[in-house]
């Protein structure tokens, strides 16, 4: 008996690939990131993370009616870490501490500020979204426990 070739259906458009607006900014973003070494274990081959993630960005940019762009590759949003760091951190394996990031990225805490000066409503600050990624060390859960 034989058989048919099967009908193939016609693929299914894909949505278009964003591009990056201001490419200076994303080479100097990611040249930043590649000339320090792992926050967490010191290793030279390294990717830039962002600590406040690019979909909370958009949110915040929109929220605040701010250019995305502008935020989206600021320095001071910018923590380096190697490959298996950076995964671990986004799977929720390890997540990077506070202790590291503030460490790391020393003028992060000063952007942070900046965008919650910004709000006005009752909408979710920053800070909270940033306590919630990034857990205190086990250092600092201990001595915050003896309080």
């Amino acid at each position: 008996m034989r058989r048919t070739p099967l009908a193939r259906k016609p693929m299914k458009a894909r949505a278009p690939v964003r591009k990056v607006i201001d490419r200076a900014a994303s080479e100097a973003w990611a040249k930043a990131a590649r000339t320090k070494r792992c926050a967490v274990c010191g290793a030279r081959h390294v990717c830039g993370h962002h600590l406040i993630y690019q979909q909370q960005l958009r949110r915040i940019a929109v929220d605040l009616g701010i250019e995305y762009e502008r935020i989206r590759w600021d320095r001071r949003n910018l923590l380096a870490l190697c490959d298996r760091h950076h995964s671990a951190h986004h799977s929720g394996a390890h997540r990077v501490a506070l202790a590291i990031v503030l460490a790391g990225a020393p003028k992060f805490s000063q952007f942070v500020r900046e965008l919650d000066r910004q709000y006005e409503d009752d909408r979710e600050p920053v800070a909270l979204f940033v306590w919630r990624t990034y857990p205190l060390s086990r250092a600092e859960r201990s001595s915050s426990a003896h309080i």
